[in-house]
């Protein structure tokens, strides 16, 4: 009787083992955390090419030659980025921006400099200065913005502007740090453009982007906190509480992976190009239930079997200790 409550209790230890094992939800991978202090705010990006491109205003194509190639602006200095830069003042980040032309005189011209301020990259700042005012925002469309023009010194061809950490959450919260700039003028017909950036950095500057929204595809609704990844380039994010997410990469062409607990993962194919955004949607189905009725069957296929054989295993013992027929 021993052995067969030994045997009962080792089966009924191995069905509990295979249902954990089985019904047990996937820890998400712990979000890489760096120490603020690791971080260095001392960063600078020179581009001294005159990569000032002409577009249409109206649609964002290119102009092009007969050849097919690019047309440059038919002034490259115009709004030609020389450097940027940033370093820490203690509890503030300096941010300085260089130009060809006199930032200060000239209208319609918009300089956006982007602040990459977190390891997971949800989130980025955005410093913008347009004709004599500045504001600070973020990514996320629930961002307030922030007056910082007083906070900003113009120059011949400069300008430098003060940021205080605590608008990042305070200096613990700055995980990461990378930068990238836009200088953008609108003149007639044509928007004339210059980008500068590090390449390659997660997260970090690249001149390309992709952005979407990720939904439940039975209500349309939002989903928050979802993961966006390319795999390959190791460029990733996660949503924001309405489901949208933007996401710097290189150009190129990448398996976009969306993932969250509790819905089926999804895969798109995207192709984005230099100085492009591309747009990818997703709409995500919740984990069927089936899985998890499996779960139980064997279960309790596993527990019938060992009640059987304990069912035999006393029977047989009953049978043996029986004194023979007189």
């Amino acid at each position: 009787m021993r052995r067969a409550l030994t045997g009962l209790a080792l089966g009924l230890a191995l069905a509990l083992a295979i249902v954990s094992t089985l019904s047990a939800t996937p820890a998400p991978p712990a979000a890489g955390s760096v120490r603020a202090a690791a971080v260095s705010l001392d960063l600078n990006y020179s581009d001294p090419a005159s990569d000032v491109f002409t577009m249409w205003t109206s649609n964002g194509t290119h102009v092009t030659d007969a050849s097919g190639y690019w047309i440059m602006s038919p002034s490259p200095g115009v709004v030609n980025l020389i450097r940027l830069g940033s370093s820490d003042a203690g509890t503030s980040v300096n941010l300085y921006l260089k130009v060809q032309t006199t930032i200060a005189s000239r209208p319609n011209v918009t300089y956006d400099i982007r602040m990459y301020s977190r390891a997971d990259n949800r989130t980025h700042y955005i410093f913008e200065y347009s004709n004599g005012r500045a504001l600070l925002t973020q990514n996320q469309t629930t961002a307030p913005q922030v007056n910082m023009t007083a906070n900003v010194t113009v120059g011949t061809s400069a300008f430098t502007v003060t940021v205080a950490k605590s608008l990042f959450g305070g200096p613990t919260n700055i995980t990461a740090w990378n930068l990238d700039a836009t200088a953008k003028e609108f003149a007639g017909n044509y928007t004339y453009e210059d980008f500068v950036w590090q390449q390659p950095g997660n997260p970090g500057s690249a001149p390309a982007f992709i952005q979407g929204r990720v939904t439940d595809m039975a209500d349309g609704a939002g989903l928050s906190n979802v993961n966006v990844s390319t795999g390959a380039g190791g460029y990733f994010t996660t949503t924001n509480a309405t489901g949208y997410y933007s996401l710097p990469a290189a150009p190129g062409t990448f398996n976009l992976t969306f993932g969250l607990s509790g819905y089926d993962a999804l895969t798109k194919s995207v192709t984005v190009q230099y100085q492009q955004t591309q747009t990818v949607n997703a709409a995500l189905s919740k984990t069927s239930s089936l899985g998890s009725y499996a779960v139980w069957i064997a279960a309790t296929v596993i527990v019938l079997a060992a009640v059987v054989l304990l069912v035999v295993l006393v029977r047989r013992r009953k049978k043996r200790s029986s004194p023979p027929a007189q």
